[in-house]
């Protein structure tokens, strides 16, 4: 997440008379992964139980994590690539004083949903898979230990 703030830093953050700060970024992941885990229980997993006949596994929601992982980062790949492109267009053309090119930070939005979509996927995924594959005596442990790491992984990004 501090790559995103990098990235952002160097973009234009005007959006009309509104300047977007680089850090808050972030905040499209937060809510695609709290809009996304109030849909899937609602929409997806009883289509999913409807055409399959039976429940998605707790490991199958964490590949779906994995993959919107994936996606997200070759999202990532795509607007990074433009955007250094521009970048070095725009240090050939100062010299000149022609055109002062830069892409609006919201290209660093579709990643950042992607990714708390997998968030979404992951963060219940492991909850399940804990709860299930544990002993009833260490439930509690293993899921706090989930909530810790992702804790930890928030923390890290600060």
């Amino acid at each position: 997440m501090s790559l995103i703030i990098f990235q952002a830093k160097n973009m234009n953050t005007n959006l009309g008379s509104l300047k977007i700060p680089p850090a808050s970024m972030q905040i499209f992941t937060l809510i695609s992964t709290f809009v996304t885990t109030s849909i899937l229980d609602r929409l997806p997993f009883p289509l999913w139980e409807k055409l399959f006949q039976k429940p998605l596994t707790p490991l199958q929601r964490v590949g779906i994590g994995h993959f919107f992982t994936v996606l997200g980062m070759a999202i990532s790949a795509i607007v990074e690539s433009k955007r250094l492109t521009l970048e070095k267009s725009k240090n050939r053309e100062t010299e000149n004083l022609i055109n002062d090119v830069t892409m609006s930070v919201l290209w660093i939005a579709p990643q950042l949903v992607v990714v708390g979509v997998a968030e979404a996927f992951h963060f219940a995924g492991q909850i399940a898979f804990h709860y299930h594959e544990f002993p009833e005596t260490m439930r509690s442990i293993s899921t706090a230990a989930v909530a810790m790491s992702n804790c930890r992984l928030v923390l890290l990004s600060i």
